[in-house]
């Protein structure tokens, strides 16, 4: 993507792809109607991006980007039970920035193997992979150190991920609960299932 119209017009070309994608979904969405939202003409569009499938890959890999930053800023000292509780958090953060753009990484997810290329795509699986696996190495941690029952770490890590991410399907930013709210609600159900106990009661 060219970056002479600096990063406000990116970010403003994403964030606009992203609304129209979520709301009419990714065909139902053309390079003219992305061009009158940020109020351009097909053809300087067009030297911003080179095409619509340019921009859903862009909206994938600057989310998974800003991911893979957030979980390696945590120490893999940190004690087992705080990073997974600052996973969720993330996640959950996340959704609530960005919601267009999380709707439509989910909600495109099963097509983008026909619309970007081999090339974007393995990068965009190597992403998610390197995402998994350090959430991964905590859950793994903790079962190393007695602090989690053992199980499959790999399983697990990519479970409460799921259920963190997932929650852009039924969340409600005007709703009475925040997404800090939400987190205080996963995160003791989450660790309570590794450690192997039963909640001891209900959480609120």
């Amino acid at each position: 993507m060219a970056t002479d119209g600096g990063s406000d017009r990116r970010t403003d070309l994403l964030a606009a792809a992203a609304a129209l994608f979520r709301a009419r979904g990714y065909q139902g969405t053309s390079m003219d109607d992305i061009a009158k939202a940020v109020g351009l003409n097909k053809g300087t569009l067009y030297h911003y991006i080179p095409s619509k499938a340019g921009i859903l890959f862009e909206i994938y890999r600057t989310a998974q980007e800003t991911a893979l930053a957030r979980i390696r800023s945590i120490p893999l000292d940190m004690p087992v039970e705080e990073a997974v509780a600052e996973i969720i958090r993330m996640h959950l953060r996340s959704i609530d920035e960005r919601p267009a753009e999380t709707a439509v990484y989910f909600q495109e997810m099963r097509w983008i193997e026909e619309w970007l290329t081999a090339e974007q795509i393995a990068i965009l699986r190597t992403n998610e992979r390197a995402y998994l696996e350090r959430a991964t190495e905590f859950v793994q941690r903790g079962i190393d150190t007695g602090r989690f029952a053992p199980t499959d770490a790999a399983t697990v890590g990519a479970g409460f991920v799921g259920l963190a991410a997932w929650t852009y399907q039924w969340f409600d930013p005007t709703g009475p609960h925040t997404v800090d709210d939400v987190a205080e609600v996963f995160i003791p159900m989450v660790l309570h299932g590794l450690a192997g106990e039963r909640l001891s009661e209900p959480v609120a």
